[in-house]
């Protein structure tokens, strides 16, 4: 483990056991240091190692549901079709979607939970480079905030691919975590969950970087002895900003709601923003 070559203070002590991941919360100048590897043991990106990916990381309440029951027929293209956790329940219902990843590990997860799975029925690449022919999708969707992967320049982008995707009147669905969760005054990094599976234990850090708009994910997983750091980096969009992206593409959202059933108006009190957006 790398160490701070600057003086100690009396924070120091608590906060370099992070690499053990046991600290509930760091201070900012040791989470600038943290998300730079110091603290944190060589993290991987996590979407390279799809096995562990799926002990952390769940969805939202109602996800599944939500996006299998508006890709039931016609022309689907899912976006960041992972592991297949919301993939292959839609495949049970429309046996043609494609699948769109650019990460090997999370490719083979998902052909080996759906070895039915036809021959390009899945496309490995970065959905930036890829072409379809306009008009060739009557729904697209890209779940599980897919879109904050994207910075500002390449989200405009490919929301003008999509809209060059979509048929006529064609439907595209998206969620964004909210950034509200936490707030500007908040310059820590926070354990945002945590939980066990099997005899895995896991703990996932936020940090938020709010003058860019970015945010460093650290997701720690113990089996006994043995220890993985893995790292995600995202941006975050407030709901009125991604809207004004999505028009400016010229798409238009027609619903967007606090949760995947529906239920909830969306608020600064919500923890995901869902999104209907159309074609004209």
């Amino acid at each position: 483990m790398k160490t701070n070559s600057s003086p100690k203070n009396d924070d120091t002590d608590k906060h370099q056991v992070s690499v053990a991941c046991n600290l509930e919360r760091l201070s900012i100048a040791d989470a600038a240091v943290a998300t730079n590897h110091e603290f944190f043991n060589n993290p991987e990106p996590i979407f390279d190692r799809s096995e562990f990916f799926d002990i952390a990381y769940h969805g939202y309440e109602g996800d599944v549901n939500f996006y299998s029951g508006r890709a039931t027929s016609g022309d689907v293209l899912y976006l960041g079709s992972g592991t297949g956790r919301i993939f292959n329940k839609i495949w049970q219902l429309n046996r043609d979607v494609i699948g769109v990843d650019k990460s090997k590990s999370m490719i083979s997860s998902l052909m080996r939970k759906n070895p039915c799975l036809k021959n390009g029925q899945i496309i490995e690449g970065d959905v930036l480079d890829l072409e379809f022919p306009g008009g060739s999708y009557d729904t697209i969707i890209a779940p599980y905030s897919f879109l904050p992967f994207f910075d500002p320049t390449n989200i405009e982008k490919l929301l003008r691919k999509i809209h060059s995707w979509l048929k006529p009147q064609g439907s595209f669905f998206t969620d964004i975590f909210s950034p509200f969760t936490n707030p500007p005054f908040n310059q820590t990094t926070e354990l945002e969950r945590s939980g066990t599976k099997g005899d895995l234990s896991y703990k996932i850090y936020n940090h938020y970087d709010h003058f860019s708009q970015h945010l460093t994910e650290i997701t720690c997983i113990h089996n006994g002895s043995s220890h993985h750091d893995f790292e995600m980096n995202m941006y975050f969009y407030y709901p009125n900003e991604l809207r004004r992206l999505i028009e400016e593409s010229n798409l238009r959202v027609v619903d967007m709601w606090g949760d995947f059933l529906k239920k909830t108006a969306p608020s600064i009190t919500s923890k995901v923003f869902v999104f209907h957006i159309k074609k004209p």
